[in-house]
């Protein structure tokens, strides 16, 4: 991606290119974008610059800015207007930019369905296989969350225990395996959700 100009509504991003040197150049752009969002620069209810604006500021083509304004879309970040341009819908927290990985809204969403999926049929299956052993380890981990609500903070460790200690009673290597494959996508989504 070629330098961007700097315009009133849109500064240059320097640390764009040392972060996202062989990302796509719709996906540089959504980032900065969505920094943007995070940081109030746009906030909720208010217009983005057109789709021409932002072509120009970054130096790029209107299918490529469109590319990116399609994923904050589709991430529910913005609403386009037919002939009015696109809209900022909500602002997320700027814990965002700090756990998830950029570009990561949509992933989240499909970590959300697929835990949604699978993690009934786990408490099912520990409800089913239950032991006093499992029980004592499952109301531990229940207890560590609701201290930690109880206090107001976000606990995303005792959090994710609980769901663990669900997944390990199952009795299924396959739930607790998978749940721990996701564990940075379930702790990121928990903090997000807060």
């Amino acid at each position: 991606m070629r330098r961007q100009k700097t315009s009133p509504s849109m500064p240059a991003q320097e640390s764009l290119p040392a972060r996202r040197q062989q990302a796509k150049l719709s996906d540089q752009i959504y980032e900065v974008v969505l920094t943007e969002i995070v940081q109030g620069r746009y906030p909720q209810g208010s217009k983005l610059p057109t789709e021409t604006a932002l072509a120009e500021v970054f130096s790029v083509s209107r299918p490529v800015v469109r590319e990116a304004l399609a994923r904050l879309r589709d991430d529910g970040l913005i609403q386009p207007r037919q002939g009015a341009g696109s809209f900022v819908l909500k602002r997320p927290t700027s814990a965002l930019l700090r756990f998830a990985p950029i570009g990561s809204i949509a992933d989240i969403q499909r970590c959300f369905e697929f835990r949604i999926a699978v993690e009934p049929m786990a408490a099912r299956l520990a409800a089913a296989r239950r032991d006093d052993t499992v029980l004592e380890r499952i109301d531990a981990t229940l207890r560590s969350l609701h201290e930690a609500i109880d206090k107001g903070t976000v606990d995303v460790e005792a959090d994710f225990a609980f769901h663990k200690a669900v997944a390990e009673a199952s009795g299924n290597t396959y739930f607790s395996t998978t749940l721990h494959s996701l564990e940075q996508s379930v702790k990121t989504a928990m903090l997000l959700n807060r």
